[in-house]
């Protein structure tokens, strides 16, 4: 439960206002308060100015999204889920190690104990074992603010590549007013940086090799007669059903980055040769992306 009434209210107001934005589309979102308050104030500027990508509109509203959707997250979650603390992870840790070891030394385990299903999650119990970040021991479990500023960082992180002290701070105020680079440096310690980047490459590397395995398996498919045949046929298509398929492509990119520019890159050309549907050109939800 939230704590008191005034970190409640500020906590649903941010709500609401997060999934009017939610709701918007991307070319609305672009021109909204909502992202006009994280990009433009004076805390946040040097982080979107940063270099060119950071620069872009696409990349501003795929932030914005990011911080509209922790606080819908961590608004509509029930009771708090408890955090484990950095003694619990590394004996969890531990002990997946020696029953590896042990493993690895028995020659009289059952069959179904070296298999590939069950070793691989045991060694990531030994190196990664939770799906949360730790929390320091003596420290609440999991406060409503903590919540939000985990679960942002980590999308952030997954988006950039960074952990920018103030872009979090300005979006954390929103719900707590008495938010501070502080209260945030608290939260994110040097230990739950290294948790969350080791999280997200986890992930990325889990989807890599999915991805991988389903374009082999499809490889591996024959194609018969009818199918080369139809294959060779003329693209019916129009030009602006191909553009829409293409931005459907791109959207499923591995690199949320290289996703909204490469989207909104397509986007912005296709708009001025007049290629794009109207429906696409007003905004369609999509990654996020606009044309600048």
């Amino acid at each position: 439960m939230i704590s008191n009434e005034k970190e409640q209210v500020h906590l649903a107001h941010a709500y609401d206002e997060a999934r009017a934005f939610l709701a918007m589309s991307p070319h609305t979102q672009a021109q909204s308060a909502w992202l006009a308050s994280i990009r433009d104030d004076r805390d946040t500027r040097k982080f979107f100015l940063g270099d060119a990508i950071r620069g872009s509109t696409g990349f501003a509203v795929a932030v914005a999204v990011l911080v509209a959707k922790a606080y819908v997250v961590c608004a509509e979650s029930g009771e708090e889920t408890p955090t484990p603390t950095i003694k619990q992870i590394e004996g969890l840790k531990a002990s997946a190690s020696v029953l590896e070891l042990k493993l690895g030394a028995a020659e009289w385990v059952v069959p179904e104990a070296r298999r590939p299903e069950f070793r691989e999650p045991l060694r990531r119990l030994a190196s990664a074992p939770s799906a949360l970040a730790p929390r320091a021991a003596g420290r609440p479990p999991l406060l409503k603010r903590r919540q939000f500023v985990l679960s942002l960082a980590e999308s952030l992180y997954e988006l950039s590549a960074t952990f920018d002290i103030k872009l979090l701070m300005i979006a954390a105020i929103k719900g707590w007013e008495d938010t501070g680079e502080r209260q945030i440096r608290d939260i994110l310690t040097e230990t739950v940086r290294s948790s969350i980047v080791s999280a997200v490459r986890a992930r990325r590397a889990r989807q890599i090799e999915s991805e991988n395995a389903t374009f082999a398996l499809l490889n591996r498919v024959s194609v018969g007669p009818q199918s080369q045949a139809e294959a060779k046929r003329t693209d019916t298509r129009s030009d602006a059903e191909k553009i829409v398929a293409g931005l459907e492509l791109f959207r499923s990119l591995t690199d949320p980055t290289a996703s909204i520019l490469i989207v909104d890159a397509v986007r912005g050309i296709a708009e001025e040769l007049g290629l794009l549907p109207d429906a696409q050109a007003d905004g369609d939800g999509g990654n996020g992306s606009v044309s600048e």
